[in-house]
Formats: structure tokens, sequence, C-alpha cells
């Protein structure tokens, strides 16, 4: 989708952005996410250092045979039925499991997923700490993401292409098994991983519409690259 091209179905599209806690995940979420992972850990890249995700769901089609496969899917499908009522139409784009791995010392850059009505949600299944969080911004930028993959690029890129002397950068950090909502419109990164262990997520994008997204299984996004495993 070319940005400038959508119209605002989401409420608050055009105002809030950022992100914010749905809530906790009671114990048997916990345990179906854990579970969920633990049957997919065998899949996940091992020898890639930036962060990279594993798509289980992708343009209406399962990507991934693994055990919990479908309590997910309708744990998925509720939540988002739940978190998303007020929206006149939401359609499930993707979701799986990102890692920012241990130590990793790229960040990404600023970038939408996928486009400026697209929204996330994230549950980390280890804990989201300073040295490894997502940071995003709120106010609105006039300028579109840097082309291609709705990238803006870093905040220096940023401040060039907006003529600003200053933006606020805003930081997550959260416990594991939160359910946590970012808004259409947010630009957001994952830093690099200055922790001894992986950071690990599930998350699932949703859009007022459908379409379809131009990856495959196995992807990375970091300062140098974006692009399929």
């Amino acid at each position: 989708m070319e940005a400038g091209t959508e119209t605002a179905l989401c409420p608050g599209a055009d105002q809030a952005r950022g992100i914010e806690m749905v809530r906790p995940l009671d114990e048997n979420e916990r345990a179906l996410l854990q579970s969920a992972y633990e049957a997919c850990r065998d899949r996940m890249p091992t020898c890639v250092r930036t962060i990279h995700w594993l798509n289980l769901y992708l343009n209406g089609a399962f990507t991934v045979e693994y055990a919990e496969r479908d309590r997910l899917d309708r744990w998925i499908r509720q939540t988002v039925a739940s978190v998303y009522a007020d929206w006149r139409e939401v359609h499930i784009l993707s979701y799986g499991f990102i890692v920012n791995p241990a130590r990793n010392p790229e960040g990404q850059p600023f970038h939408l997923d996928y486009s400026r009505t697209s929204s996330n949600l994230f549950v980390p299944l280890t804990p989201v700490t300073l040295n490894n969080a997502s940071q995003f911004i709120r106010e609105p930028l006039s300028q579109p993401p840097r082309q291609p993959n709705d990238a803006f690029g870093t905040v220096e890129d940023i401040l060039e292409a907006e003529g600003r002397q200053a933006i606020e950068v805003c930081q997550l950090v959260c416990r594991p098994f939160s359910l946590v909502r970012l808004l259409p419109n947010t630009p957001h990164r994952g830093v690099p991983n200055g922790e001894e262990s992986d950071r690990v997520m599930l998350w699932v994008t949703v859009d007022e519409r459908r379409y379809d997204l131009p990856e495959t299984t196995y992807f990375q996004l970091g300062e140098r690259d974006y692009g399929a495993l």
C-alpha cells in the first residue's frame, strides 16, 4: 500500500498513537503461549544476530505446522475481536514469534508494520528491559516512511526529513506475558539487545483492510538488512 492512500476506519487513527497496556495474561494463556513457542523453537534460525521473526500465519494461511496451532489461532482471534471491538473492520495480516537475540549489536530502523493503519498486539514471553526494549515515536510525522519496506530510518534521518531540532522517543518496558497494543501510525523499532538472553515476543499485526504482505516464513529487520532468511 502506498503511504497517504489509506482512509481511517479505525477510531482515533489520526490522533491516538503510541503503545498501551491492555492487560496481563492469566495462567492458562501464559501456558498456551509458552507451549506454542517451545513447539516452534527448533524452527527459529540460530545463526542470526539481528532481530528476526517466524511467521506462523501470513496472508490468510498457516505457514508452519506445530503443536497448539489451532488453540493459539483461536486465542488470537478471540483476543483480536475483544481488543479491536470498536473498529469497523479488522483483519489479521500476520502473527508469529519475533526474537531480539542476546547481545545483538544492531537496532532496527524506525518503521511501520506495514502501513499507517496497521496495529500490533505484542506479548513478551521474556522481560522487556531498558537494554532490549522497543522504542516508539508518539507524535505525528509529516514525511512518509523511506522506501522500501515502510522504514523511516534513524532518528537523525527523521530529524532531517522533518526539519526539526528535536523529537521525543519513548520506550516500552514491561513484565513477561503483558498484552500490549501498538496503535496505528506509530513509528517504532527494536533496540540493540544488551542483555545476556533473547527477548522473545508473540506479535499479531492487524489492519482495517485485508491485503497481502511481501514476506515468507522467516524474516529479519536490522539497521542494514531487511529480507528473508
